[in-house]
């Protein structure tokens, strides 16, 4: 044995009688290598570098030390897959340890450059837009969707053939931007694990001139691919640069080019929705900077181009409209038909939500008491939510280019949140018609309940039962 070795092995025996919470990183660390490449000890090793991660996560160089031995260790073991998820690891929690980095990555030629998808299934979030640094009322908002609204009602209402296999796999992903004049909205089917497109992008827009404010846009913030969830899966780091096809949605950008993506930095940043450390990405060509998270689900937290930006206000997740259901199922009433809808938009109803049906226990004189019901996810800021409710009503209305019944429209208080019931008058073709809606709203959601029959039985019934409504701010 060496003299080298004689010294690790009086060392490792000294640090082996100390307690794990009594060591230092360092000493686990070298405790670590110890048994790596003294002892062959890998499960050992493993084990003390965890412990580094786990207990010293601030030491920043030996605890990027310690993931990059955890790939030597599964490349050892001869695991390939989860030396590549360790390099993954430690490319996204240790991205100023490029030195680290570097060595990892020439020791897993082709590692894959894509990672899991950070984002669940049904998340969605909402950018506003500011102009000279104000904001503007003008928004992008993405949404990732499962095949078939939700894979269990996929499952409930298909046969388990090649069709339910596949849509397991398969997502959708879709992005929109609004503006003062237009809307646009683009839709993608992928497969959830390569991101490799499923089918014929779908794409819609009421833009017949050509916006200019949506021109600063122009590339992966509103693409016909879905490049803001693809940089999500980018392996991204301080330095790492790869090029990227842009086909900008928008009129006079009709041909496909690449653009270089690079990652300059690692940087806080403070939003509406919180607080985030980010991967500041850019794209030099298109004069655009995009944040990207560092952590968990990886959004996109802000967008700069010259004097616009955007800057994260809210993020979704999947149950948020279950939740909003609560009530009325501890009420007893049949809550059935549940989907969650994607973005893209089909007639006159444009939700970025969720839709349902339910029942009451009751009785009326064509069965049971019912209603429809639709969930729109979209962020109203707090000093524009006075009389929110009834701006709901009056959009409604131009939406089926109606009128609000005089005298019908009554604000309240549910729950603690603003509601407000309407009649709407409207015609369709040679008949006219008349509908009767109630609206809940929150800084988040908007929930509009349209009753089936009996409207004044209906409100006897369901008002009181609105009353115990919760819903997440």
């Amino acid at each position: 044995m060496t003299i080298r070795h004689l010294a690790s092995a009086l060392v490792a025996t000294l640090l082996w009688g100390i307690p794990a919470s009594a060591q230092s990183a360092a000493d686990l660390l070298q405790k670590g290598i110890y048994a790596q490449e003294t002892l062959g000890d890998l499960d050992g090793a493993v084990k003390s570098y965890r412990q580094v991660l786990t207990s010293y996560p601030a030491n920043k160089q030996i605890a990027a030390q310690a993931q990059y031995q955890l790939v030597l260790c599964m490349l050892q073991k001869g695991d390939r897959p989860a030396a590549t998820h360790e390099l993954d690891l430690l490319s996204r929690n240790f991205p100023d340890q490029q030195d680290f980095i570097n060595k990892a990555r020439k020791l897993i030629p082709g590692a894959s450059t894509v990672l899991a998808a950070p984002w669940a299934d049904g998340e969605a979030s909402q950018l506003n837009i500011k102009r000279d640094g104000a904001f503007t009322g003008e928004y992008l908002y993405y949404s990732a969707t499962p095949w078939g609204n939700t894979i269990q009602d996929m499952v409930r209402n298909e046969t388990r053939d090649a069709r339910v296999v596949a849509g397991l796999q398969t997502i959708y992903l879709a992005s929109k931007l609004v503006t003062k004049t237009s809307s646009r909205t683009i839709e993608t089917k992928v497969d959830r694990d390569s991101m490799r497109r499923m089918e014929t992008t779908s794409l819609q827009s009421d833009d017949i001139l050509g916006d200019q404010s949506a021109v600063p846009f122009a590339g992966p913030a509103i693409d016909a691919e879905p490049l803001v969830f693809r940089m999500r899966v980018l392996p991204l780091a301080v330095g790492y640069k790869t090029t990227l096809s842009t086909l900008p949605f928008l009129i006079g950008h009709g041909v496909a080019r690449p653009v270089e993506l690079a990652v300059t930095a690692v940087e806080p940043v403070q939003t509406v929705a919180g607080k985030f450390n980010c991967y500041k990405v850019s794209f030099a060509s298109l004069g655009q900077t995009f944040w990207i998270g560092v952590d968990g689900a990886r959004p996109l937290v802000k967008f700069q181009s010259g004097n616009v930006e955007a800057e994260l206000v809210k993020v979704w997740g999947p149950s948020v409209f279950d939740d909003a259901l609560a009530f009325l199922k501890t009420a007893g009433w049949s809550v059935m038909d549940v989907a969650v809808n994607r973005s893209i938009s089909y007639g006159e109803d444009n939700i970025e939500g969720g839709s349902a049906h339910a029942s009451s226990p009751q009785d009326g004189p064509f069965g049971k008491f019912g209603t429809s019901i639709r969930m729109r996810r979209i962020y109203t800021p707090p000093a524009e939510m006075d009389q929110a409710a009834e701006r709901s009503c009056s959009d409604r209305a131009k939406d089926l280019k109606g009128q609000i019944r005089p005298q019908s429209l009554q604000p309240r208080t549910v729950g603690g949140l603003q509601s407000a019931s309407c009649t709407i008058d409207y015609a369709s073709g040679e008949n006219k018609n008349s509908d009767f809606y109630i609206f809940v709203r929150t800084e988040s959601l908007i929930l509009r309940f349209d009753p089936q029959q009996g409207t004044a039985t209906f409100r006897w019934i369901f008002e009181p039962i609105l009353d115990t409504i919760k819903l997440p701010k």
